[in-house]
């Protein structure tokens, strides 16, 4: 799955987690919870984004306008809900689709955000699960970063670039196109690279920096 964050324009510098407070299937769709929000008397649902047992990634209310999620604490923030109630209902799919979302927010906000569970700002336990080991979150709350970001551009070679290039014929086989896979980022590469940015809307510079390489669908098998 290709998760593409594309940063609103007001201002954000807190993530909150949440969970659904519900493990039963016919509640894990976006759908389901705008409606209970709306009961409530909110126009729309309070969260920005809901990730089922599935891991698929279900937006909710727009980026642009604050969530209804913290109470009190709801002003340049970004709202995520989990499906389930119990720490044993949450999958390694949910998980997955979190790490990639917020590590493609991080790196939208350049390191300047912090990520949070609802509990911090309220009495409840919300998230149950243990969102500070699955995000790897330091003492306030950043991602801890174990390792300086690599870049991959014209004339690099290697296995990894052997690696970039598999990831964007698998991208290229929607568009019925391919590139050799020679470990050599020559001019092919550098075009497909920038096609494939295009079409995600991201700066197109050629270049395979961290949000490209988050971006990259993954490898077949």
């Amino acid at each position: 799955m290709i998760i593409n964050f594309i940063k609103p324009k007001r201002k954000v510098d807190r993530v909150y987690l949440h969970c659904s407070a519900s493990p039963r299937p016919e509640h894990g769709d976006v759908s389901v919870i705008r409606e209970w929000h709306k009961a409530r008397g909110w126009n729309d649902i309070g969260y920005h984004y809901f990730i089922p047992f599935d891991g698929e990634l279900q937006k909710g209310r727009s980026l642009e306008k604050s969530p209804a999620a913290q109470k009190g604490n709801n002003t340049k923030t970004i709202a995520i809900c989990l499906h389930g109630l119990h720490k044993p209902n949450f999958t390694l799919n949910q998980f997955d689709t979190l790490q990639k979302l917020c590590k493609q927010i991080d790196i939208k906000y350049l390191g300047d955000v912090t990520f949070h569970g609802h509990c911090e700002v309220s009495l409840k336990t919300c998230p149950v699960f243990d969102y500070k080991a699955v995000l790897d979150l330091d003492s306030i709350g950043r991602l801890v970063k174990t390792s300086k970001p690599k870049y991959f551009d014209m004339f690099d070679t290697g296995i990894e670039i052997m690696n970039i290039q598999k990831q964007l014929n698998v991208f290229l086989e929607a568009h019925k196109l391919e590139i050799i896979v020679d470990g050599i980022f020559g001019q092919e590469t550098t075009q497909s690279v920038l096609f494939f940015q295009k079409v995600n809307n991201m700066i197109s510079d050629g270049i395979v920096g961290p949000e490209t390489q988050l971006m990259l669908p993954a490898l077949k098998g």
